[in-house]
């Protein structure tokens, strides 16, 4: 889903008797806003597969086709690029941890992402040659559109050379039972699934529905529930409303057990104070239709979904307090292939105030056994969570055991 959205073209008119257009197509249509944010932020990303989903069929995606001579980027809305490129980064650092920690353990990862839309992680992770090993299953879920298109795309990644080491399929193929699941058999990166679902309606959480189309349905078909599980989500529950993400959250905590779990999400929040959030909910809303009944009221409260789920630890960071406390920025090396004359004014300058209402939310269930979690309880940035930073500086809190006496938790992972 989009990243940053502080302004976007307005909807055209409704002719009178017009029969409206579909409600959720204008979230669908955030995917299309966030590939294009990568696009353009790809002078930064060296993504190999995000033009490959954007189809080739843009200015974007030709000026970085494989083979393209890269060009400067645009810095007319560098923030928007910066904030594309730390989010990204930002997310992979954690999921980097997640799959270590596997490898420490002796056990491959399970990835769920929730809402995925044109995310490349899998296949830039499925030809990383750190981590390619380290997952047993890659499962991404969205609307039955996004998944169709999104299942044309991924064909057309096997013919790209830098994607060829992931496949020993022929085709991606449909599931059975008319479910719309996309699967791809991936060499050494375990299984890849699309799953067609509304996550609002996801079923009966014991999966006895009789539609196999319900996402609980299908996800208790294909999830293992030994391996360690990370959810993600990126700008999907703020569209939701909160006992709807709260039940997914709540399903896959029953579901997993003592096995361990963590999760990520990636979203807007505060959208009802003054300035700028509200900013931003009204042009969403006012322009294109789209509201946000998942907007939590602040940083802490995000982190707070988590540990109302058993989640026994969970922090959030803002996306300018990652760039503040120099976790992640735009590389320096790319940063000097800029001329100075473009720098000025932009790259220099302090993040601007969107990025301080974008932010980055872990939590981690460790699972049983002092050993798993002096593991897992360490997962996530440890940077900010060692003794140096106190709890209240980012947003969280921890419950588990494996911390410090202050209350904070020290070692590294």
């Amino acid at each position: 889903m989009a990243m940053l959205p502080p302004r976007l073209p307005t909807r055209k008119p409704q002719r009178k008797g017009q029969i409206p257009s579909e409600p959720d197509a204008a979230i669908r249509w955030t995917d299309d806003v966030a590939l294009q944010d990568r696009l353009t932020a790809n002078f930064f990303l060296d993504d190999p597969y995000v033009t490959q989903l954007a189809g080739g069929d843009t200015a974007a995606a030709r000026r970085f086709a494989p083979g393209a001579e890269r060009s400067m980027p645009s810095l007319e809305n560098f923030d928007k690029m910066r904030g594309t490129y730390v989010r990204t980064r930002a997310i992979d650092r954690l999921v980097d941890r997640w799959l270590d920690n596997c490898e420490r353990a002796g056990c491959k990862a399970q990835i769920v992402s929730l809402g995925a839309g044109s995310d490349t992680r899998f296949w830039r992770y499925g030809t990383d040659e750190r981590y390619k090993d380290s997952l047993g299953a890659y499962i991404e879920v969205d609307f039955s559109e996004t998944v169709t298109k999104k299942a044309e795309k991924v064909e057309g990644l096997k013919d790209q050379e830098s994607a060829t080491s992931v496949w020993t399929s022929d085709s991606v193929r449909k599931g059975q039972n008319d479910v719309l699941r996309f699967q791809a058999k991936a060499s050494g990166s375990g299984s890849y699934y699309l799953l067609a679902a509304d996550m609002r309606k996801p079923g009966d959480p014991e999966a006895r529905s009789e539609n196999p189309n319900d996402l609980f349905s299908q996800l208790h078909a294909i999830l293992d529930v030994t391996l360690p599980t990370l959810l993600l989500s990126e700008c999907v529950f703020v569209y939701m409303k909160p006992e709807e993400s709260d039940a997914l959250l709540a399903w896959f905590a029953n579901k997993l057990g003592s096995t361990p779990l963590g999760g990520i999400v990636y979203e807007m929040f505060g959208l009802s104070s003054r300035g700028i959030g509200q900013t931003m909910a009204r042009r969403l809303a006012d322009g294109h239709g789209i509201a946000l009944p998942g907007a939590y009221p602040d940083a802490h409260s995000l982190a707070d979904r988590f540990t109302t789920h058993g989640f026994g630890n969970a922090y959030a960071l803002t996306i300018d307090e990652i760039i503040k406390f120099k976790y992640i920025d735009l590389p320096e090396s790319k940063l000097q292939a800029i001329p100075s004359f473009l720098r000025m004014g932009n790259v220099d300058e302090a993040p601007g105030m969107l990025l301080e209402k974008y932010a980055v939310t872990w939590g981690v269930k460790s699972g049983q056994g002092t050993a798993q979690r002096d593991l897992w309880s360490r997962w996530g940035y440890v940077e900010a969570m060692s003794s140096e930073w106190s709890t209240g500086d980012i947003h969280g809190e921890y419950q588990d055991s494996g911390e410090g006496s202050d209350g904070t938790v020290t070692g590294s992972g």
